[in-house]
């Protein structure tokens, strides 16, 4: 099968990119034999009055813009057009379906989101009231416009059937997988017995607030206070460590020590702490999976798809 991939700002190549979804996506086309031609990613594009208006918009709100300019989207759909036509796909396929809205796609469009901007929303509130109507009113067009719609979660696709009244035969459902090299992904894993003392626990996440590192940071300390000994690492970002708790930093996946290092993390580990405020499905608790860590986390978002609960953690 010829599939044209449109990506959006995260680079399909660079498994460094994003979370490296996009990567591993690519990358399992080709491996089951699919000729995939690649469009984007794409640079934000805008216009004077654009560039003004978002710059105003940013000194003067805390929630954030639109995501997309209108000169983004229409030079997006140009790109996207042409490679169309020069490629002739079978099926174009795109993480990011709004990009495509003001294309003139004629070929089947499978459009893969972990989440919807309409289930988002209510769980955490990113843009402002103006942004968000300009961007559900695009999301509506990309939905429709799909032939087949993949997500992440039993939550996502509720949402897709109730709200945007999409069949559920056109709906698939998979959990996030890892996006890790197989390379590094044991094919077995020795069961023996484990010493919790201390116990020791692990969130990998980039944005504190959201990612709950302030939540897990507090429970490593409700356990020592308890009698019960808990260390925590927190990988992904930076911070200052202290009593129980280390700030691991980032590790590039695309350099093969960082790599161990970050595969490192996890065998470390007993436990995959996940207490995000929001999550749209989450990738790292697959990552965990894949090393028999169990996951801690909530239902919030489609946390509970990610993460079975009672057989790869407790949701």
């Amino acid at each position: 099968m010829r599939i044209l991939y449109v990506a959006d700002k995260f680079d399909p190549l660079d498994h460094d990119s994003g979370s490296g979804v996009d990567y591993m996506i690519y990358k399992q086309l080709e491996k089951n034999g699919h000729q995939v031609e690649l469009v984007g990613p794409f640079e934000m594009r805008y216009n004077l009055f654009e560039k003004v208006y978002y710059r105003l918009h940013r000194r003067l709100f805390s929630k954030r813009p639109a995501k997309y300019t209108l000169s983004y989207l229409r030079y997006t759909a140009r790109q996207i057009d042409q490679a169309i036509e020069q490629t002739n796909p079978d099926v174009v396929f795109s993480k990011k379906g709004i990009t495509l809205i003001y294309s003139q796609i004629t070929r089947p469009f499978v459009f893969l989101t972990d989440t919807t901007l309409k289930g988002a929303i209510d769980q955490w509130v990113t843009y402002t009231r103006l942004a968000n109507r300009r961007m559900l009113a695009w999301e509506e067009k990309a939905v429709q416009m799909s032939s087949q719609m993949i997500t992440n979660s039993e939550w996502s696709a509720g949402i897709l059937r109730d709200e945007y009244h999409i069949p559920a035969e056109k709906i698939t459902v998979y959990a996030n997988p890892a996006s890790l090299p197989e390379s590094i992904v044991p094919e077995t894993l020795a069961i023996a017995p484990v010493n919790f003392d201390p116990i020791r626990l692990l969130l990998v996440g980039k944005v504190f607030g959201r990612k709950g590192i302030d939540i897990a940071i507090e429970v490593v300390r409700m356990l020592n206070q308890g009698g019960h000994a808990a260390e925590l690492r927190v990988v992904g970002t930076e911070g200052e460590g202290g009593d129980h708790v280390r700030f691991m930093g980032f590790y590039r996946k695309t350099v093969p020590e960082e790599l161990e290092g970050y595969a490192s993390q996890y065998r470390w580990a007993h436990f995959l702490i996940h207490p995000a405020r929001f999550e749209a499905a989450g990738i790292v608790p697959g990552e965990a999976a894949a090393f028999g860590v169990p996951t801690i986390t909530n239902a919030a978002g489609g946390l509970a798809t990610t993460v079975k609960d009672g057989v790869s953690g407790v949701v």
